[in-house]
């Protein structure tokens, strides 16, 4: 799916640590917890039960004071994957496929960092993906391959908001959510309001076809709702396209100040942009990826 040079990039890049807090298992990203890593972090005066390996005689030779270096400790991350698999992120192949190729290049970020990884397609009649560590990081890459061609069976059609509250899964320190966004307010409110509860670091990306931002439409159409299937009638007149570019305005701007109030982190994106652009460029100057 992604080409070697990215690969190599993105294994040089992970998700910004500022507020993400670490398990219990080890793994690759500094913790703020002393331990046994080899990045020093401060020293202390020795106490009776310290590691007198650690003791700094050449401070103790300037002092004549014991003093024991302390080190972080390296941990991993827990960090959940939404991707949306509904049918508003399927009927446009440019989208899917950008979709599924951002999912991909986080996913494999993610795990070459050694961090674990649960990702849920959401829309789809499929268990959570759960992979920890480089070993799997080749391994997602394939399993997204898949998705990307074969998007499986579709579940009962629940949007993908409502979706996540009724989801299984366990603690993670970080949600990543990769959508269109284009449902109701109140589900999506609903949506960030009981992400807010789960106390984690959210990453809110929205996903646009260019068509969706700027329809390129004249004349009289037919168009179907790809969700529930219904149809309309629709005159593409100036006043048309200017009041629904006013209301996805408007949508959008709703969804970032949400995120806000809440201290998640969003970013729109839009399906013509290379994925490397997006992940290097986009995520990076949004602060969620370093």
């Amino acid at each position: 799916m992604l080409s070697p040079q990215f690969l190599s990039q993105l294994k040089r890049h992970r998700l910004n640590p500022s507020r993400i807090s670490t398990g219990q298992h080890k793994g690759a990203r500094t913790s703020t917890r002393h331990g046994s890593s080899l990045e020093f972090s401060d020293y202390q005066m020795y106490e009776l039960g310290d590691d007198v390996r650690q003791i700094d005689w050449n401070v103790y030779a300037r002092t004549e004071k014991v003093y024991v270096k302390r080190y972080l400790d390296e941990q991993e991350v827990s960090i959940s994957l939404y991707l949306d698999c509904t049918e508003s992120m399927r009927t446009e192949s440019v989208k899917w496929e950008r979709a599924t190729e951002l999912t991909a290049s986080l996913a494999y970020m993610i795990l070459s960092s050694d961090d674990r990884l649960s990702l849920h397609l959401v829309g789809q009649q499929a268990v959570p993906l759960k992979k920890k560590g480089t070993r799997d990081a080749k391994g997602i890459l394939h399993s997204m391959g898949n998705v990307q061609n074969d998007p499986g069976e579709r579940d009962s059609g629940t949007p993908f908001m409502r979706s996540l509250k009724g989801r299984q899964r366990s603690k993670s320190s970080v949600t990543i959510l990769i959508t269109d966004a284009l449902e109701p307010l109140s589900e999506i409110y609903e949506a960030l309001k009981w992400l807010s509860s789960k106390k984690e670091r959210v990453y809110f990306i929205q996903l646009l076809h260019e068509d969706e931002i700027s329809p390129p439409y004249t004349g009289d159409w037919k168009l179907k709702d790809s969700e529930r299937g219904e149809e309309i009638d629709v005159s593409f007149q100036h006043s048309v396209i200017d009041r629904y570019l006013e209301t996805l305005h408007s949508h959008n701007e709703a969804i970032e100040r949400e995120c806000k109030r809440f201290g998640f982190t969003y970013r729109n994106l839009i399906s013509s942009q290379p994925v490397n652009e997006m992940v290097l460029k986009d995520l990076k100057m949004s602060g969620m990826v370093r």
